[in-house]
């Protein structure tokens, strides 16, 4: 069924014409009416229109410049024009604009105005057709593409840089062949019907690729049903000539930010679609013999995660130990370095998210999942433990204490401090400390 609108300020015109259409059963037609453009732009801002009949002489806005609006929003829909005696030059500027069908003198037979229809929804329907035909035919690529590209990244796992440049450019891979490669893999958390299933993952990969379009390059596959893999290079990294100094700028610059990415992806996929994603990230930088692997690697790894529910899991990071080592990992370091050397300054979430160039929401989680404390706990333990140390110093006085470790007052100060160990800060100095 098309939608057609008729629009004219004479009531009379709008009226006769809906009847004729009306009368018209054999067209299947849901009809509107509009006795002027401004209400003709209000119908076609509520409902696809694919056909309008239009007077080309109105007051106030006339059947061109509505012509002008309708194309510029509706480029699809078509137009056939009530013209008088007298107003074939505004048809020759109506037919120059486009998207005209035909057009009618206002007192032509009933059977004209609906032969006029008739062509105008046989030009739909060719153009409907038409559109059909490039879209199975794109959907054909794509699939052959997604075979290429599944092949090519992950079966072979080809370490030849010339057969792998040629492999690239038949799967149309928009990704350097010569240089390094970040991993990153999504799992669908929700049991998706057939018929729904590849709209949604469409869509979701769609947003993924928003959000990473303005810092990388990219490419997916999808290795199993519910899950894809994301091949990752910053932008710059596919030119030829960038030195090996910005590249590993660039590289540094990606891996630090790409957690907040998949976050913000991740959250959108939540919220827009209502459709929940793990990921699980890449903890190292790889080459592309090794890709296969890293990706199996890392589906494996959500496989084995009991976790469901937007989960993002950093992966080839080591587990955090007692102390601030080597083995503590690089965001959870460059925190506890800053908060040390700050302890009197400001160390909100949003300072230190900022440091690390992560979301405040992905560092608070990351860092209690991966410390097993809150980073409020770790910044107010180790203001406690500087504290008692200046306390049994005895340099400095109470107030010069509490500001040292980050206090605004004295007495705020006092009361935290009694709140953690049942003394007030004169008590624990006088008392010698922890002696």
């Amino acid at each position: 069924m098309y939608r057609v609108l008729i629009v004219d300020d004479e009531p009379i015109i709008v009226n006769g014409i809906y009847q004729i259409l009306q009368q018209a059963m054999h067209l299947e037609l849901e009809l509107y009416r509009a006795y002027h453009a401004y209400e003709a732009l209000e119908r076609l801002e509520r409902t696809r229109i694919d056909l309008v009949v239009s007077d080309i002489r109105m007051p106030g806005m006339d059947g061109i410049e509505l012509q002008e609006k309708i194309l510029a929003r509706c480029p699809w829909c078509k137009i056939v024009f009530l013209t008088g005696y007298n107003e074939f030059d505004y048809m020759q500027r109506a037919l120059r604009n486009g998207g005209i069908v035909d057009y009618l003198l206002k007192n032509e037979d009933d059977e004209l105005i609906v032969q006029a229809v008739e062509k105008a929804l046989r030009q739909i329907e060719q153009q409907e057709r038409a559109v059909e035909r490039v879209r199975r035919a794109d959907a054909k690529h794509q699939s052959a593409l997604e075979v290429l590209r599944h092949s090519a990244l992950l079966d072979g796992g080809e370490r030849d840089a010339g057969t792998r440049r040629t492999r690239f450019a038949e799967a149309e891979i928009p990704l350097s062949a010569d240089r390094s490669v970040w991993v990153m893999a999504l799992r669908y958390d929700s049991e998706l019907e057939e018929r729904g299933r590849e709209p949604l993952e469409y869509a979701c990969s769609n947003i993924f690729g928003e959000f990473l379009q303005p810092t990388c390059a990219y490419v997916s596959v999808q290795p199993e049903p519910g899950y894809n893999i994301w091949a990752v290079q910053p932008r710059s990294h596919t030119a030829e000539d960038e030195s090996s100094e910005e590249a590993e700028k660039a590289w540094d610059n990606l891996v630090s930010r790409m957690p907040s990415i998949a976050e913000a992806a991740q959250e959108a996929c939540r919220e827009w679609l209502k459709l929940p994603v793990s990921l699980a990230l890449g903890g190292r930088v790889c080459d592309w013999g090794d890709f296969g692997e890293e990706a199996r690697r890392l589906c494996d790894w959500l496989k084995r995660s009991s976790s469901c529910g937007s989960e993002l899991f950093l992966q080839g990071e080591a587990e955090p130990s007692e102390s601030d080592g080597d083995s503590m990992p690089r965001m959870i370091r460059v925190v506890h370095e800053y908060v040390a050397a700050n302890l009197d300054g400001e160390l909100s979430l949003t300072r230190l998210a900022e440091l690390v160039h992560h979301s405040p929401t992905y560092l608070s989680r990351t860092y209690r999942r991966l410390s097993g404390a809150t980073l409020f706990e770790y910044i107010a333990d180790r203001r406690m433990n500087e504290a008692k140390r200046l306390l049994a110093d005895g340099k400095l006085k109470i107030h010069e204490i509490a500001a040292a470790v980050g206090y605004e007052s004295a007495p705020h100060f006092t009361r935290f401090f009694k709140k953690q160990f049942g003394l007030t800060p004169q008590e624990y100095r006088d008392r010698g400390g922890d002696k």
